[in-house]
């Protein structure tokens, strides 16, 4: 198998690669972009956890983790503004600064 370095949104000339291009990855293993999604950068904080996908310059999507890794917050972009945040405090979750739904065991429960 050959390895080719090619950034994401590139054409190259070459049709043996094509399809190695949807899905591009750096050399820790992780996904740095998925053009099957319209995912045009993955990137990852010092934990290797995903810091931000970006889908073009206005949408992308950013997550905040604590120093152990446990996801604090989404951030969705849209046309550069916030369109929707996501806050992770234990077992409840919260969007639009309510609770949308929290874990109780084994089980999800959700607002109605």
């Amino acid at each position: 198998m050959k390895v080719f370095n090619i950034r994401c949104g590139t054409k190259a000339n070459i049709t043996e690669i094509s399809t190695l291009t949807n899905f591009l990855f750096d050399a820790a293993g992780n996904m740095t972009c998925n053009k099957n999604k319209g995912i045009s950068a993955i990137s990852n904080n010092p934990l290797d956890l995903i810091q931000q996908v970006t889908y073009n310059l206005t949408n992308f999507v950013q997550y905040h983790y604590t120093a152990s890794g446990s996801k604090l917050r989404q951030t969705v972009y849209t046309d550069g503004l916030v369109s929707i945040t996501t806050d992770y405090a234990g077992r409840f979750v919260t969007k639009r600064f309510e609770i949308a739904y929290y874990h109780k065991g084994e089980k999800i429960v959700q607002k109605y």
